[in-house]
């Protein structure tokens, strides 16, 4: 079975569970992701544990979250999931009421619960993954999540996700997925390769695997506005210096 397919499995009896009742009114506005990462390209991850490598670091997402922003991020990401990356919403939560940019729900979205709970945890845009529902369901779902004033992020990591992502409303920024999420392997050179396909006007995100500076040029030779990073930054010794010095990167190919 497929990583995407059992989560489905598993996100269908969760969401079932999942009371909003618990997570109180939003506090705060909502910021404009864009925005903020066209200034600051780095959108960086709470990321404890992942399928693929287990547990990475266990950290306090408030203090981390602080951390990251006063690095230079533009942005912060969140996962939620906790069986699988061992996050959570009151991590979300955490995470929002620490900063002022934007913050990323990282989430397998399949109910407009889920896009409730992360508007009502402080988010301001949230992750949809191309191909985890059927497409006329994916757009009800970031139209949805407009609706409540949200930024959506459509992440995609195979190369016939193209047409079909390009045709769905709603998509305030693309990713691109270094890791294929049905078999969780990395190619940095087939996300390159995706990225060179989309449409130059389009606010393309490179998501995962990106480990060097090498990384990131590649990523921004193939048009990318943001660069989306957790693995490499929980496990770095000084996440700071290295934020700044993607921001420094940016900086000198886009001036």
């Amino acid at each position: 079975m497929s990583f995407l397919r059992k989560v489905r499995e598993f996100k269908e009896d969760e969401v079932l569970s999942l009371k909003l009742s618990v997570f109180g009114e939003r506090e705060g506005p909502v910021y404009d992701p864009k925005a903020s990462l066209s200034e600051k390209p780095v959108i960086a991850e709470v990321k404890m544990a992942s399928p693929s490598c287990g547990l990475i670091k266990e950290v306090d997402a408030f203090e981390r979250a602080r951390l990251y922003e006063e690095a230079g991020a533009g942005a912060v990401s969140v996962l939620v999931d906790e069986r699988f990356f061992k996050g959570g919403w009151e991590k979300l939560r955490q995470a929002a009421s620490a900063v002022k940019v934007p913050v990323l729900c990282k989430e397998f979205v399949l109910s407009e619960k889920q896009i409730d709970a992360a508007y009502r945890c402080g988010a301001d845009f949230v992750l949809f993954i191309y191909g985890f529902v059927e497409d006329r369901r994916l757009e009800e779902l970031m139209g949805y999540a407009k609706k409540k004033g949200l930024y959506t992020l459509l992440e995609i990591f195979d190369e016939d996700h193209i047409d079909g992502a390009l045709r769905l409303k709603f998509v305030d920024m693309m990713g691109v997925n270094s890791r294929n999420l049905e078999d969780l392997s990395v190619s940095v050179e087939r996300a390159v390769s995706i990225m060179r396909r989309l449409p130059s006007d389009l606010f393309k995100v490179a998501e995962s695997g990106i480990k060097d500076l090498g990384h990131v040029k590649l990523f921004l030779e193939a048009g990318a506005r943001a660069f989306l990073i957790g693995e490499a930054l929980m496990r770095a010794e000084d996440p700071a210096s290295f934020i700044r010095r993607i921001n420094s990167v940016c900086e000198g190919m886009w001036s």
